[in-house]
């Protein structure tokens, strides 16, 4: 009998071991794990040991992560995850990575992170999807506008937002996109599927990015502090209507006329080179540009179709003083 119950205590002992290795680990180790963890996988490590029972309530990272297939019951499990954290504890990252998430549950893991201290809220659009020849297709993450007048608004009541970059977001039914936030520094725009009006508001903005994307309707009046602006197309063969391309292009240019130092990559150069009607109506808007960089210009494109000294001479036009510099790829 005696040999039995040593046996059992044996048994138990070594469970009590296991738990406890696991429940020994240094504080710094263990958020280093759930820093790796999607939130619900977060939850399900409760079960490990004791001391991790509560330990995910109160983790300053939270990585969610979604798809088409999980529906309501990813809505049902954000509610439940948020209502039962510990209420002072902040989140100084936020992780998102999904194609399906309403607006709506969107906008409330924002308004969440902002009462709780969040510095850092990522947002990931895309999902590779393997296809039978071993490739992925790439999915663009839609934003459907709420409301009725086609209009979306998602960073005003971010005040500490200093940089914003969105990428490969599809705008699906927006009219009107706008991008407010008194304390944003840079923004970047890139791949964007849309045809909206931008209105920013951001007049402390220094660095604009605008990159693979045709020229949109854009307003923005109050960008006094614009030092740097990136702006590249994504076409390189002529439009369906080339000249209203330009236009809106020039129209873009007018509402960042402000800026000091600008970039133009080779399509916007050929657009802007192959109208020279449209320069002489539409004069230069730049009045402060301090440098102009014309970013991997083939050497065929202005032996064939360019002439650099007209180019330059437009933006001259309107900042005399404005230094050029062109890199030249074979």
């Amino acid at each position: 009998m005696m040999r039995r119950k040593s046996k059992r205590v044996s048994k138990r002992a070594k469970k009590q071991i296991k738990e406890d290795q696991i429940s020994r680990l240094p504080d710094d180790l263990i958020d280093h794990i759930y820093s790796f963890l999607d939130s619900k996988f977060s939850v399900q490590s409760s079960l490990l040991s004791r001391r991790w029972r509560n330990t995910w309530k109160g983790h300053p990272r939270l990585k969610f992560k979604t798809d088409l297939s999980t529906g309501h019951k990813f809505d049902n499990f954000v509610h439940k995850f948020l209502s039962k954290r510990k209420k002072d504890a902040e989140i100084p990252i936020i992780d998102i990575i999904s194609n399906s998430i309403p607006i709506r549950l969107l906008k409330k893991i924002i308004a969440y992170s902002m009462s709780h201290g969040t510095k850092v809220l990522s947002i990931l659009y895309m999902y590779d999807i393997p296809t039978r020849r071993g490739g992925f297709n790439l999915v663009t993450f839609t934003l459907d506008p709420p409301n009725d007048d086609g209009s979306l608004e998602l960073f005003s009541s971010f005040s500490n937002l200093k940089y914003l970059v969105l990428l490969d977001c599809r705008l699906w039914n927006v009219r009107t996109f706008y991008i407010t936030s008194s304390a944003l520094e840079n923004l970047t725009l890139i791949c964007l599927v849309r045809s909206c009006q931008f209105v920013i508001s951001t007049p402390n903005l220094s660095s604009f990015i605008y990159d693979h994307m045709t020229p949109s309707l854009l307003l923005a009046n109050d960008l006094d502090l614009l030092e740097m602006v990136s702006f590249r197309t994504i076409y390189d063969r002529p439009t369906e209507n080339p000249p209203n391309y330009v236009e809106t292009m020039i129209n873009t240019f007018h509402q960042l006329h402000k800026v000091k130092h600008l970039i133009l990559d080779k399509d916007a150069v050929l657009y802007i080179s192959r109208f020279c009607g449209l320069r002489e109506r539409r004069p230069c808007p730049f009045v402060s540009l301090e440098s102009l960089t014309l970013d991997e210009m083939p050497c065929s494109i202005f032996r064939k179709h360019v002439v650099l000294d007209d180019i330059l001479s437009y933006f001259r036009s309107g900042s005399p003083g404005c230094v050029a510099y062109i890199e030249y790829i074979d």
